[in-house]
C-alpha cells in the first residue's frame, strides 16, 4: 500500500481520489502496514488455462501467447499458465 498510497498522490490520479479508505489514515508505518496485511490480507486462486493454448483449431492463443485473429495482442493473465502455482 505504500508504493499505491505514492501511485495515488500523483496529480494525474490525486484529483479523483477523494479519500482512500483501506487502510485507513491510522496506517503509515511499515509495521502498521504489515500488521495491516496479517489481519486483513488473504491468499486465493485465480483459475488457469480456461482456454486452449497451441496451434490448434480449437486454441485461442499461441504458445507464445499471441490472441489468434488478433494481430499484435498477447494475453498475460494465468490464462497462460500450465498449472496452479502454490
Amino acid at each position: 500500500m505504500q508504493i499505491s498510497g505514492a501511485i495515488f498522490m500523483q496529480p494525474s490520479l490525486a484529483r479523483h481520489i477523494r479519500r482512500i479508505r483501506f487502510p485507513d489514515e491510522a496506517v503509515r508505518t511499515l509495521q502498521d502496514f504489515e500488521a495491516y496485511a496479517r489481519q486483513f490480507g488473504r491468499s486465493s486462486y485465480h483459475p488457469k488455462c480456461t482456454c486452449n493454448i497451441g496451434t490448434g483449431g480449437k486454441s485461442v492463443v499461441d504458445p507464445q501467447l499471441r490472441v489468434h485473429g488478433i494481430d499484435g495482442f498477447r494475453i498475460c493473465d494465468s490464462l497462460g499458465m500450465p498449472s496452479l502455482i502454490g
